[in-house]
Formats: C-alpha cells, sequence, structure tokens
C-alpha cells in the first residue's frame, strides 16, 4: 500500500507510525520524501478488517485486536478513526495491524491522563466499537 500526502499532512501520520516502528501494532513501513510531498509505504495485507469480516467469523482475532487498542492507548495515544478499514489482516498468519494514524492524537494534547478510561472513551467516539462486539 502506497499513500501519498503533502508533507504537512503526512508528517503527523509518520510520527505516530514511527512511535510503533518495531512493534506489532502497525506493518513495516518506510517514509520516503519525494519533493514536496512524503511516501509513506506500508507492508501490503491482504485484507481490510471490513473485506475479510463479510465471509469469516472475526471472533478469534477480536482479542488481538482489544490488545493492539490498548498498546496504543499505553503509550499516550488515541488513534481517534478506528474503523474496520483501518485494520488489515493477513488470515495465513493470523496477524492484524492498525493503519491510517491521521487522525491521532496523545492523550497530552487532549489533556487527559492515560489512565482516565471515562477521558479515553469520551474523546473516542469515532471509533466503531462494534468491530470488538460483532
Amino acid at each position: 500500500m502506497i499513500e501519498w500526502h503533502e508533507k504537512d499532512v503526512l508528517a503527523k501520520e509518520a510520527l505516530f507510525f514511527s512511535e510503533f516502528k518495531g512493534t506489532d501494532i502497525v506493518p513495516e513501513f518506510k517514509i520516503e520524501v519525494k519533493g514536496n510531498a512524503y511516501v509513506l509505504k506500508t507492508h501490503k495485507y491482504p485484507y481490510t478488517w471490513g473485506e475479510y469480516s463479510e465471509t469469516h467469523d472475526m471472533t478469534k482475532y477480536k482479542p488481538r485486536l482489544a490488545e493492539l487498542i490498548s498498546k496504543i492507548h499505553d503509550r499516550g495515544i488515541l488513534h481517534l478513526d478506528l474503523h474496520s478499514e483501518n485494520i488489515v489482516i493477513d488470515p495465513s498468519k493470523d496477524d492484524i495491524r492498525i493503519i491510517d494514524f491521521g487522525e491521532s492524537l496523545t492523550m497530552a494534547d487532549l489533556g487527559i491522563e492515560p489512565d482516565d478510561i471515562s477521558g479515553v472513551i469520551d474523546k473516542c467516539k469515532k471509533i466503531d466499537y462494534d468491530i470488538l462486539t460483532e
């Protein structure tokens, strides 16, 4: 997957991707500068959660997804746009990762403490919690 963005748009996403480099949270990636744009190249996963869930039971992946969300929050970051198209899956490896951190913010930016669960939930209204409960 290759995403082209103007430098200022991708700068924030690159910052968050870099925060998770070498972890099991995001796909492998590299960032290149081409003229006035950044290029974010990520390892291609065969499906999004939405695509794969149309024909497969996702029950076995839900604990892993909850773990990934927890790891993101443990680093003081809120994704703020988590839905079925921003979760990629490689069923041959039972591997899922989270992508598209373009709307993410740190908890500090939002003035909430990492252990303030109600504050986190209030700020995460855009998360599609149905992916965890369907």
